[in-house]
C-alpha cells in the first residue's frame, strides 16, 4: 500500500491514554483523498505491553470541528484489542482495522483511541489509502 503522509491520522502515535489521533483530515481540502472506495487503516507499529491487562478500541470519527466537540459521529469501530504482553495479537504489524470509509463524512475525519487499564507501551499508525491490497513489491 502506498501511503501519503498528508493522509495520516497517526504516525507511530503512543497510545497510553484515551485520546484523538495526532492528525485530522479536512475533507474540504483533501481533494480526491476521500474518493468513494478509499480505505482507512489502523495498524500496530510498536508492540503493546501492559502490566495489568488492557484494551484499546479504535473508532473512525467525523465532526464539524477539528477536535470533535461539535457534531461528532462515529463511522466505524474496530474490534476491541485485548493487550496480552508477548501475544501475537498485540505485536507490531497487526492490522486493527482496514475498511472502506462509509458515506456520511462531515468536514473533519479523525481516529479516537479509547483505552482501559493503561498500556505501558505501544504505538499505532493510521491513515487513508486508495488501495490497501496493492503493495510496492507486488505481494
Amino acid at each position: 500500500m502506498i501511503q501519503d503522509f498528508q493522509n495520516r491520522f497517526s504516525d507511530a502515535q503512543a497510545v497510553t491514554a484515551t485520546a484523538s489521533s495526532t492528525y485530522y483530515i479536512d475533507t474540504q481540502v483533501a481533494g480526491n483523498a476521500i474518493l468513494p472506495g478509499a480505505y482507512v487503516y489502523i495498524n500496530i507499529s510498536k508492540a503493546f505491553t501492559t502490566a495489568d491487562g488492557g484494551t484499546i478500541i479504535c473508532t473512525v470519527d467525523t465532526s464539524t470541528s477539528t477536535d470533535g466537540t461539535t457534531g461528532k459521529v462515529t463511522l466505524l469501530t474496530a474490534p476491541t484489542l485485548t493487550i496480552v504482553t508477548g501475544a501475537a495479537g498485540s505485536a507490531a504489524g497487526v492490522v486493527l482495522l482496514r475498511a472502506c470509509i462509509p458515506t456520511g463524512c462531515l468536514r473533519y475525519l479523525f481516529i479516537t483511541y479509547t483505552v482501559a487499564n493503561t498500556p505501558a507501551a505501544g504505538t499505532i499508525d493510521a491513515g487513508i489509502c486508495l488501495s490497501p491490497e496493492i503493495l510496492i513489491d507486488g505481494q
